[in-house]
Formats: C-alpha cells, structure tokens, sequence
C-alpha cells in the first residue's frame, strides 16, 4: 500500500466497502494509486452505507463510518443520514458525526454536532428521518474517521435504518 502521494499527483482511489449487519457497523478503504503526472490533486468522495436497521440503545453506538486520508490541505465535507422509528411517546434518536480516533469504540456525539428527532409515539409506530453536514479542515497527510453515532433518547430502545455517510474531500486552493 502506498502511504504518501505527492500533493501534485493525480490519484485514483479505489474504495472497498464491507458492509454491516445488525448492530455491526460497516467500514471502508481508500486505496491511494499515483498516476504519475503532475497535475494538482482531485476531488473525491467516500461514503458508506448500511442496508437494513439496527436497534439503537442508550448508549452511543456506531452506526456507519468512513475514513479518509488527505492527499494535500483541503476540507472534508461530511453528509449523514438515518430513518428511525419508535411507538412510545416523547422517545426517539439522537444522532451526530464523530471524529473519534479509530481505537474509539464508544465516541461521544457534541450537543452542538447533533440531530434530534422524538416520537408523537402512542399507535403503532412513529417514523422520522435525521439528516447532518459538517465541515471539517484537514492537512496533506491526515487521516480522518468519521462516523454517524446514535443513541436512544429515554428508556428501551429506537430503530435506526438505513444509515448512511458521505465524506467528500475538496483542496485548498
């Protein structure tokens, strides 16, 4: 594998995704291939996605994650979503992006990096959809995890389905 890209070379990156089933969340990996010219790096993005729900309990867990490595400076710009469902009044998800390090199996969501969403509840089933972008600066060389963390607002649990993140990488110019 290549560990550094000269900041004037196009790149080809190649992603591989494994996706995760039940309360596993799925991971990426950006393969970095130098195309030997010396053109100034590209745009790219990288996103993941699980198919299928998961059961969200109190504490914060791992949804979907990304990571990224930054060719040159630049900012990060990253887009989550998740559909949730609950049938009990005043309950719901609370959802943010995480850059926890990799080695962080339970980060925190920053009460200012959240979305809320809460159940009229009471018949059946409530459903309700959480959407996040945030912005991040990044340095020629850093790698970057990002993750969307939920966890249940009140007692029991939530549905969370069909989590999904986008991280899109953009040069300074």
């Amino acid at each position: 594998m290549i560990n550094s890209v000269n900041a004037r070379t196009p790149i080809l990156a190649l992603i591989l995704f494994v996706f995760g089933i039940g309360n596993v969340f799925a991971a990426n990996k950006v393969v970095v291939i130098p195309m030997g010219s010396d053109a100034a790096p590209q745009s790219f993005a990288v996103f993941n996605s699980v198919s299928g729900g998961n059961t969200v309990y109190i504490a914060n867990e791992i949804m979907v994650q990304v990571s990224l490595t930054a060719p040159a400076d630049g900012v990060v710009i990253v887009n989550s979503t998740i559909s949730a469902w609950e049938s009990t009044a005043s309950h719901g998800l609370n959802c943010g992006i995480s850059t926890a390090a990799a080695s962080d199996a339970t980060p925190t969501i920053s009460a200012n990096d959240s979305q809320y969403w809460r159940s009229y509840g009471g018949v059946a089933a409530a459903y309700g959809q959480l959407a996040g972008t945030r912005g991040y600066n990044v340095t020629k060389g850093q790698t970057s995890y990002y993750r969307l963390v939920c966890r249940h607002l009140g007692d029991g649990d939530t549905g969370g389905n069909f989590p999904s993140i986008t991280a899109i990488f953009t040069p300074s110019p």
